[in-house]
Order: structure tokens, then C-alpha cells, then sequence
């Protein structure tokens, strides 16, 4: 659990409230109301702000077909990484909207199969190498592990 310092030292200002908010077990997620802005930010405890770049590059992909949270900064402070990203309101109309983009996506092909970097969590290691088989992908590179 992060402090009033901690939150106050981040690149966006002035903070007017934080809260923590539910919906992950793998890092810390909060409500942060900036300048009149709400924003979501994670953290993760006891790690470099490198831990995050896997997640900021997907993000990206991902944009470029359909509307994500925007990154707006990331770091670390005090030993603990951070992602600052846009808040979503959502709302029951919404689960219509998330299945077009679902379907949306869906709809994009490659070549191969993964992605441009790996990434750990606490426990696996998700290897995203590029593989020219689906099925050789999907259980060498997420089932078996």
C-alpha cells in the first residue's frame, strides 16, 4: 500500500484523492483523481520500471485496432514500478461495446503467432517468441508452461 508522499511524487499533479480499487492479484491498482482528472494507476512492489513495458507495447498494439487505456506515464519511485493509464467509466452498455471489440480484434491476422516481447509475472515467464504454428504455440508456449 502506497502513501500520501508517494502518490503526491508521481508526473501528474496536484493529487486530490486515491483510493484503491479491486480487479487484479497480480499489482496494486488505484483510483487517483489529479487536477480533476481520474486516472488508473498499478503498481508493482519491488520492481524497475522496465516491469511495465511488456504491458505498455500491448496496450499499444492493441490501440491501434481498438479504443484500450491510454498510458499516460510510467516509472518507478521508491523501488516500485508504475503505470499510469486513463479511467474508464463502465457501465452495463458496455458489454455490448467490449464483444464488437472483441470481435473486432479477432478479425486481425498474421503471419505468425506472438508477439514483439516476453513477460514474467510473479511465478511463468509468458514466452511470446514468434512462432509460425498456432497449435505449436498455443501448447509450447501457454499450456506446457
Amino acid at each position: 500500500m502506497q502513501t500520501n508522499a508517494w502518490f503526491e511524487s508521481l508526473p501528474i499533479a496536484p493529487i486530490g484523492s486515491w483510493e484503491p480499487v479491486s480487479g487484479g492479484d497480480i499489482n496494486e491498482a488505484y483510483r487517483v483523481i489529479a487536477d480533476g482528472i481520474p486516472y488508473f494507476i498499478k503498481v508493482q512492489p519491488h520492481q524497475s520500471a522496465q516491469y511495465f513495458a511488456h504491458e505498455q507495447a500491448g496496450l499499444k498494439a492493441l490501440g491501434a485496432v481498438i479504443n484500450t487505456p491510454t498510458p499516460i506515464a510510467s516509472g518507478d519511485l521508491d523501488g516500485n514500478a508504475y503505470l499510469i493509464l486513463n479511467w474508464i467509466d463502465e457501465g452495463p452498455e458496455d458489454q455490448t461495446a467490449l464483444g464488437r471489440a472483441v470481435a473486432k480484434l479477432h478479425q486481425q491476422h498474421a503471419d505468425q503467432f506472438g508477439f514483439t516481447t516476453n513477460h514474467r509475472t510473479k511465478v511463468l515467464l509468458k514466452d511470446n517468441h514468434w512462432n509460425n504454428d498456432w497449435r505449436d504455440f498455443y501448447v509450447n508456449q501457454r499450456l506446457q508452461p
